[in-house]
């Protein structure tokens, strides 16, 4: 009885080495290979499930991804998530890690008011400002046009363009106390039906389903798709 129960113990000490070593093993070179994909400026959290016999096919069962300021599109988003089932690499010299496909998976990028204010900073607006509730998303700001600068109001949503970018579609723009037509606007703060956020740099190619606003946050929810 008593051999019968170390042999169980013993039996149990193996499956975890054989599960939990070389996820542990693995995790470190997974990361690399995304930081690399990803470019975050923050943190990069990444959590995988393999076994030895999937590691030697090149195979990770399952990786949990989370990573904070990372770019997508023109936009540096607050937090992107990602659960990937199936991801497959190779080795390169030294040992790091290449993805080269992936069965399935999800991903969910946030874009928050102030990553978005951030954005408009940058393309010149004057004291911007972004409000974002279930119904869409409000801008306000001053704008440069011609010799003065204008307060501007604008209110719109972001839609789905080639299932991996979105674009900013113009609702109602209010400049100086007038209402003017969308594309005044949009001509003034880039090229018309450019996309602001897009997911095509990602390490694995995802498609866009769906794009929520409240709360102070745009969410984009993508399906990976799969990769030969």
């Amino acid at each position: 009885m008593r051999r019968f129960l170390w042999l169980a113990v013993a039996a149990a000490l193996l499956a975890g080495v054989w599960t939990v070593v070389p996820s542990a093993l693995v995790r470190q070179r997974l990361a690399s290979a995304l930081r690399e994909g990803l470019q975050p400026a923050g943190a990069l959290d990444v959590r995988a499930r393999a076994t030895a016999p999937a590691l030697l096919r090149g195979t990770v069962d399952r990786v949990m991804v989370e990573a904070s300021q990372v770019r997508v599109g023109e936009i540096v988003a607050e937090r992107l998530s990602a659960d990937l089932q199936g991801l497959r690499f190779r080795r390169m010299q030294g040992g790091a890690f290449e993805i080269t496909g992936v069965e399935s998976g999800t991903v969910e990028v946030r874009v928050s008011q102030d990553d978005l204010t951030v954005y408009l900073a940058h393309l010149g607006v004057a004291s911007p400002a972004v409000t974002i509730d279930d119904t869409g998303v409000t801008a306000t700001g001053n704008l440069r046009a011609g010799p003065v600068m204008a307060p501007m109001r604008v209110r719109g949503r972001f839609v789905v363009v080639e299932e991996a970018d979105l674009v900013f579609a113009v609702e109602s723009v209010d400049v100086g106390g007038l209402t003017v037509p969308g594309g005044v606007v949009t001509t003034l703060l880039g090229a018309p039906g450019q996309p602001i956020i897009s997911l095509r740099r990602l390490p694995v190619p995802a498609r866009i389903e769906r794009v929520t606003s409240a709360s102070g946050r745009v969410v984009v929810t993508a399906r990976v798709r799969s990769q030969p």
